[in-house]
C-alpha cells in the first residue's frame, strides 16, 4: 500500500497553473460526434477520467489524437468503421458511464459496457429506464439489474419518442447526458426533469457547452428543454477550455491553513461551473480573493483567525471535502446542507468525511442531507482515501497543520488532478514515500 506523509517544511507563496475542467472536456467529447469536420480542444490536461471517456469514443470509430507539447486534443470522425459489436470499459469513471451509455445506442448495433467494482455500485438505472422505456433500446444486464455490466441493443422501432423525462435527483449526469443527445432526436425533441433536481450548475453546463459549439437549446420552464436547432461548421472547429474551479478549492485550503498567498492562472472569472462560488463561502471565512490585471486568481491569507460558516452547497457538492477539513480548524460551528448527491459519488463521501474526521479528534454531526463540524485542534491520524481522489486532496491540505499526517493510496488524485502532488511539493510541503505507516 501507497502511504505518504506529508510534513510542513518551509511554506511559501505560490502561483499554479490550474488543470482543465475535466467536466467541461468530458462533454465535449461526446458532442463531438455530430460533426463531420475536425474538432480541437485546446488547454486539455489529461487525466484518468478524460483519458477513460477520449477511449470510448475512440472505441466507437472516432480518430482521437492528443499533443501533450500543446495540450491539444483532435476528434475527428471515421466514416468507413462500423463494428457489430462495441466493448467499452469505462474504469472508475461515472461520468463517461453515464454519457456514453445515453450516446452508444446512436453510435453501435450492439454496445457491452464494464466498469470498476466501485462503479458498479454507483446509480445508473434512473438513466437506463428511460433508453429502456421511452427510447426502446434493449439492456441486457449480466450480473445485478440497473447496474454494470450491461449491453445495449437498439431495437426495430429506436428511438420510440423524442419527447424525454427523467429523473435527476441521484446525478445531474443523467439530465447532461439526455440533453446531448437531443440532437439526434431531431428538432423539436424535449426533455423534462423531474423535481427535485440537484447540482444545477453542471445542467447549466452542459446547456453553455452545446451553444459554445452550435446548438441551440431552449429552456421552456423550470424543467424543460426543447432542442430548436445546430448550426453546421464548415470547417475546423476550435474549443478551448477553461480551468477548473473545483481544483481551486484546494488551494483556498492550502492559504487558508498555511497563511501563504495563493495565485491560480486559468479560472474563468464568469464561469458557469459551480464551484466557483467557492469565492463567495471563503471570503465569509476571512479568506479574500480577486482577479488581478492579468486575469490570475489571487488567494490571501486572512487577517485574523479562520471563521466557521454555514452555506448550501447544492452547486458545488465537490467542494464538500475541502471545506469540512478546513472548518475543523476554524473557530466554532459550521454546517453545510445541500449534500444530497454525496452518497452517489466515488464513495459515500459524508461517511467518508465524518469516519477520517473523526479520527482527527474532531466532533461532527451528521444526517443524509447535512454536516456539522465543530473547530478544534484536529490531531495526527492515518487516512483512508476510499479511492476518491477528493477525499485525498482535501486531507492533504490539513498536512499543512499536521506534520506527518499520512494518506493511504494517494495516488487516486490523478482521476482529476494527476499533478496535484506536484504543485503540493511547490508550496515547500515534503512528502515521505512510504509503504506503510510510519
Amino acid at each position: 500500500m501507497d502511504v505518504y506523509q506529508l510534513y510542513p517544511k518551509s511554506l511559501r507563496e505560490i502561483t499554479l497553473t490550474l488543470p482543465c475542467s475535466k467536466s467541461i472536456v468530458n462533454r465535449v467529447i461526446p458532442l463531438s460526434v455530430y460533426f463531420n469536420v475536425p474538432l480541437q480542444i485546446t488547454n486539455v490536461t489529461l487525466n484518468t477520467d478524460i483519458e477513460t471517456c477520449l477511449n470510448s469514443i475512440a472505441k466507437m470509430g472516432f480518430f482521437v489524437k492528443y499533443n501533450p507539447e500543446t495540450n491539444t486534443l483532435k476528434i475527428d470522425r471515421q466514416l468507413d468503421v462500423k463494428k457489430e459489436k462495441i466493448h467499452l470499459d469505462v474504469g472508475p469513471s461515472g461520468t463517461t458511464l453515464r454519457f456514453m451509455t445515453a450516446l452508444a445506442p446512436f453510435l453501435g448495433s450492439k454496445i457491452h459496457i464494464d466498469g470498476d467494482e466501485t462503479l458498479k455500485k454507483r446509480p445508473i438505472q434512473d438513466l437506463l429506464e428511460v433508453l429502456e422505456q421511452q427510447l426502446g433500446v434493449q439492456v441486457q444486464y449480466h450480473e445485478k439489474h440497473g447496474h454494470l455490466p450491461f449491453t445495449l441493443i437498439p431495437t426495430l422501432d429506436f428511438p420510440k419518442t423524442k419527447h424525454l423525462t427523467v429523473k435527476a435527483d441521484k446525478s445531474s449526469q443523467f439530465a447532461s447526458a439526455l440533453l446531448m443527445i437531443l440532437p439526434y432526436l431531431g428538432q423539436g425533441a424535449t426533455l423534462t426533469l423531474c423535481p427535485p433536481v440537484y447540482s444545477y450548475s453542471y445542467i447549466e453546463l452542459t446547456l453553455q457547452v452545446m451553444q459554445e459549439l452550435g446548438f441551440e437549446i431552449q429552456k421552456k420552464d423550470n424543467y424543460t428543454y426543447e432542442y430548436v436547432g445546430r448550426q453546421i461548421p464548415e470547417k475546423q472547429i476550435f474549443y478551448h477550455t477553461e480551468a477548473d474551479w473545483s481544483a481551486a478549492t484546494f488551494w483556498y485550503g492550502y492559504t487558508a491553513l498555511s497563511g501563504r498567498k495563493t495565485t491560480l492562472i486559468g479560472l474563468n472569472p464568469n464561469s458557469v461551473q459551480g464551484e466557483r462560488s467557492i469565492k463567495q463561502i471563503m471570503q465569509k471565512m476571512g479568506i479574500h480573493s480577486e482577479f488581478n490585471t492579468s486575469n490570475e486568481l489571487e488567494i490571501l491569507p486572512a487577517q485574523s483567525p479562520l471563521q466557521a460558516t454555514d452555506a448550501d452547497l447544492t452547486l458545488l457538492p465537490d467542494a464538500t471535502p475541502m471545506l469540512a477539513v478546513l472548518c475543523a480548524f476554524a473557530q466554532g460551528k459550521s454546517t453545510f446542507t445541500g449534500l444530497q448527491t454525496l452518497i452517489y459519488k466515488e464513495t459515500d463521501r459524508i461517511q467518508a468525511l465524518v469516519q477520517e474526521l473523526k479520527k482527527m479528534n474532531v466532533n461532527v454531526e451528521y444526517a443524509s442531507n447535512s454536516l456539522t463540524i465543530y473547530g478544534t485542534q484536529p490531531q495526527n491520524a492515518v487516512i483512508e482515501t476510499y479511492q476518491d481522489h477528493r477525499i485525498a486532496m482535501a486531507f492533504a491540505m490539513a498536512g499543512v497543520k499536521i506534520p506527518y499526517l499520512s494518506i493511504l493510496e494517494p495516488k487516486c488524485v490523478e482521476k482529476s488532478y494527476p499533478k496535484f502532488w506536484e504543485h503540493y511539493k511547490q508550496t515547500g510541503m515534503l512528502i515521505l514515500h512510504r509503504r506503510t505507516v510510519i
